[in-house]
């Protein structure tokens, strides 16, 4: 009984160590995390934040993700697509980059575009927090 609890652990160990170090989209392709030993980029960044499960309808929102990818792809930016499952996933999401630019201290160049309404409350009422970082900019696609 001992011998199947410890093989049990351990596959857990090894499932938790897989999760932590790869996730999935919607379509089941894996997204692998970068090593947090790795050098951190300086590369710019575009971060897209929709509405939730807005991806994937073929709606103006996948032309959206196309559009940056494409633009990522041909001027060498990287790029992060955030469809969020619930409004308060989304807000979540933004409150951390939000609280995050707010302090950060490098000159990597950020642009966040949110491409949802629903965060329209949050923005308005947070937006200043961003002008203390002169390396980041916010598209409001109000819809």
């Amino acid at each position: 009984m001992k011998k199947k609890i410890k093989i049990w652990m351990m596959a857990a160990t090894l499932v938790c160590g897989l999760i932590l170090t790869t996730s999935c989209t919607k379509e089941g392709d894996i997204i692998y995390q970068s090593d947090p030993k790795d050098q951190a980029s300086t590369v710019p960044l575009v971060t897209v934040i929709y509405d939730p499960n807005a991806l994937g309808d073929k709606g103006y929102n996948d032309l959206i993700c196309q559009g940056v990818e494409m633009a990522a792809h041909k001027y060498g930016l990287r790029t992060m697509q955030l469809s969020p499952a619930t409004v308060d996933e989304g807000l979540a999401y933004l409150q951390m980059m939000f609280q995050v630019m707010a302090t950060t201290q490098d000159t990597i160049r950020r642009l966040f575009i949110v491409a949802a309404a629903s965060y329209d409350d949050y923005l308005r009422k947070n937006i200043s927090r961003l002008e203390s970082n002169p390396y980041t900019d916010l598209l409001y696609f109000e819809t």
